[in-house]
């Protein structure tokens, strides 16, 4: 099981060593690395498949930040090879980004991120349009029965 308080914990020691070393990031990257540290890792320009991704991420769960850690994530969630490297992009997102409350169950957060991954095409489309058109669709359907 995942345990987000030692996750927190984490990003707590990994701060402090930012106010110790008066955030000098090649120093803190040696003492304590911290892949969801948007200071160490700023995030670069955002493409549209990652503006689709943390727009929905970002509504449905307390998120803080990302960084370029999380960027790099979503282009490996693209071009998993096998379910395996899938799973590991999938981990890779949740734990680059940075939480102001402690998100859902990990479980729960891969498994939505694997469905939203599927539904909007790894992404390329927007996740509330495609879940809007597939609820026409079924309001459709059942309307012609």
């Amino acid at each position: 099981m995942i345990d987000y308080n030692l996750f927190f914990q984490q990003n707590t020691i990994h701060d402090r060593w930012h106010t110790r070393l008066n955030n000098n990031i090649i120093q803190v990257q040696y003492y304590h690395r911290d892949l969801s540290c948007p200071y160490c890792y700023p995030p670069g320009p955002t493409t549209p498949q990652f503006v689709n991704f943390w727009d929905w991420y970002s509504t449905e769960n307390p998120t803080g930040s990302y960084t370029s850690n999380t960027q790099q994530a979503l282009e490996d969630l693209s071009d998993a090879p096998t379910i395996r490297d899938l799973w590991e992009a999938i981990y890779s997102l949740v734990f680059t980004v940075r939480y102001t409350d402690i998100p859902r169950p990990y479980t729960n957060l891969r498994q939505e991120i694997y469905n939203a991954c599927i539904l909007t095409d790894n992404f390329e489309k927007d996740f509330y349009g495609e879940l809007l058109e597939v609820t026409s669709e079924t309001e459709e359907l059942e309307l012609s029965e």
